[in-house]
C-alpha cells in the first residue's frame, strides 16, 4: 500500500461590485481535482461569512485527460457579497494507484458566479395591486 498524500489550499476572488450570488460553477479539474471546499463571502474584505460547504457527493471526479464540465452550485440562500474566498481540499489517489499524477497539490479548473436579484415579495404585491386597479378601472370607464 502507497502512502495517502493530502493537500489544502484557498483562493479568493474579487467581483469587482457587489452582487447577489446564488449558483456556483464549479470545474473541478481532472488530475489533482478537489475532494471537497468551503466558501465564505464578504462585502468588506474583512468579515466573511455565509459559509457554504461543498463535498464530494458534489462535485464530479473529472476522468484523467477527457474533457469535463462544470458542477452547479446552488448556495442554500442568496448571498449579497463582493469578495468570495475558497478553502479547498485536495482529492488524491494514494501514491502509485494508476496514471494519475500523486503531487501534493490541489487545483480546480474555473469557478464562474451566477448573480441574481431577488423580487422583493413586497414590491411584487404592490405591483400586482396597482394592475388589478387598473384593469378594474379600464372596465368601469367601458
Amino acid at each position: 500500500m502507497g502512502l495517502a498524500l493530502s493537500s489544502s489550499g484557498s483562493v479568493s476572488f474579487d467581483l469587482g461590485g457587489v452582487y447577489t450570488i446564488d449558483r456556483i460553477a464549479f470545474w473541478n479539474e481532472d488530475v489533482t481535482g478537489i475532494d471537497s471546499f468551503t466558501v465564505t463571502f464578504s462585502d468588506d474584505d474583512i468579515t466573511y461569512g455565509n459559509d457554504q460547504m461543498f463535498s464530494s457527493d458534489d462535485l464530479t471526479d473529472n476522468p484523467y485527460k477527457d474533457a469535463y464540465k462544470a458542477d452547479i452550485l446552488a448556495l442554500s440562500d442568496f448571498v449579497v457579497a463582493r469578495y468570495v474566498h475558497f478553502q479547498l481540499n485536495a482529492h488524491l489517489p494514494e501514491s502509485g494507484a494508476g496514471d494519475h499524477l500523486t503531487l501534493p497539490t490541489v487545483s480546480i479548473g474555473e469557478v464562474a458566479f451566477s448573480v441574481a436579484e431577488p423580487v422583493p415579495e413586497p414590491a411584487t404585491i404592490l405591483l400586482f395591486g396597482v394592475g388589478v386597479m387598473g384593469l378594474l378601472g379600464s372596465r368601469r370607464r367601458k
